[in-house]
């Protein structure tokens, strides 16, 4: 059984409140790490399950079979960092029109996830294929990204505004 869960409030960056904390851009401008999109699906997923919390299972094998089928039909997106041609970090969600919902990031090294998330925003700021990323419940961390709790409410009005982008 599958079960979707709605929060009474989102954290959400737009392209009104994205912003590249300070502390990434010297990291990104290295350029020691390569961000690429929708590539290593499989993998990230499951690096993602792997290196989880322990208390929270929810990537479980059937669930990734949904999220397969779902990846066919051309709406799971991945963004992946990779140092010397290896997956270092990365993120996985939803694309549907010009929204990114991510549902799962993970890091092997430093900075792995932080890049991964750096290259959405970036792609958000700079007007590219996505004008909303959706972060799901408030964590400080989306905060140094520009994200802003929102209602519930209004995050559906975001969505709907923006499928129609992409």
């Amino acid at each position: 059984m599958f079960e979707w869960r709605s929060f009474p409030s989102r954290a959400v960056i737009t392209r009104e409140t994205a912003k590249m904390p300070r502390a990434l851009r010297p990291v990104l401008r290295r350029g020691e790490l390569e961000i690429r999109f929708d590539q290593d699906f499989e993998s990230i997923v499951d690096a993602c399950r792997r290196t989880g919390r322990t208390d929270w299972d929810w990537i479980t094998p059937p669930l990734i079979g949904v999220y397969r089928e779902v990846q066919e039909l051309g709406f799971v997106r991945t963004v992946g960092t990779y140092r010397d041609g290896q997956l270092v970090g990365g993120l996985w969600g939803l694309g549907v029109g010009g929204v990114f919902s991510i549902m799962s990031m993970f890091h092997r090294e430093n900075n792995g996830g932080s890049v991964a998330l750096g290259g959405l925003v970036d792609g958000v700021m700079s007007g590219g294929r996505w004008s909303v990323i959706d972060c799901g419940q408030w964590k400080p961390h989306f905060y140094l990204y520009g994200a802003k709790e929102i209602p519930q409410q209004r995050f559906c009005e975001l969505v709907c505004e923006n499928l129609q982008l992409g």
